[in-house]
């Protein structure tokens, strides 16, 4: 088994993105998801492994893999390609939340990054935004060792309360999934650091610029 016990993060390239990105667009929090569905075989479409969206993926196959309504394909110049629904908000029992510009860099830098920072996650396969049934909630980043062993990564930088954090941790629980909580801005506090040290044994923080 893997133990955390603590990953100092500060992360100079992330906090560099993010305070590019800050100069750019100040725009309300959304769900900007990273992979679309394909709507005939399932498979999973992840833009955060191709290396031209715009030449490589049909967004006319490409639906949301909670809802299953189609998905536009977006690629610009300031954001990321990601998929967007088209003239409709996403309809599902998922619980998703909205998430930041940084919200959405720290979850594809720890996708990225994991498996040169810990040894220990040569062999697994990393995965960003994983939807989970019957708990009806999409982790951050799920890794999945060889021996089956499952462990989501949860972000989380606005305001949360001990009584969310551990809500969401008996969900992944309940399918024998450990999870990882990475605090940062309005969730990194005193009182959410001493839950994470009671319960997990460690408290891991990303600290975000601006």
């Amino acid at each position: 088994m893997v133990y955390f016990f603590m990953w100092k993060a500060v992360i100079a390239a992330l906090a560099l993105s993010l305070w590019r990105k800050s100069l750019y667009t100040k725009r309300r929090a959304a769900f900007v998801p990273f992979v679309a569905e394909h709507k005939e075989t399932g498979e999973r479409i992840d833009l955060t492994q191709v290396m031209n969206p715009k030449t490589e993926i049909d967004q006319e196959q490409c639906v949301c893999p909670l809802c299953g309504k189609p998905f536009t394909l977006r690629v610009g110049l300031i954001r990321r390609p990601h998929f967007a629904h088209r003239g409709s908000e996403c309809q599902s029992p998922y619980r998703t939340h909205p998430e930041s510009a940084a919200h959405r860099e720290a979850k594809l830098f720890l996708m990225q990054h994991l498996r040169s920072e810990f040894p220990e996650y040569a062999g697994a396969t990393i995965q960003i935004e994983v939807k989970l049934e019957p708990i009806w909630r999409v982790a951050d980043v799920l890794v999945t060792f060889p021996s089956g062993w499952r462990q989501a990564h949860e972000v989380q930088l606005s305001k949360i309360t001990i009584g969310e954090l551990q809500e969401r941790t008996n969900d992944y629980t309940t399918m024998g999934i450990d999870v990882v909580w990475w605090l940062g801005r309005d969730a990194d506090k005193e009182p959410n650091q001493q839950w994470c040290i009671e319960t997990f044994g460690y408290s891991l923080s990303l600290q975000l610029t601006p």
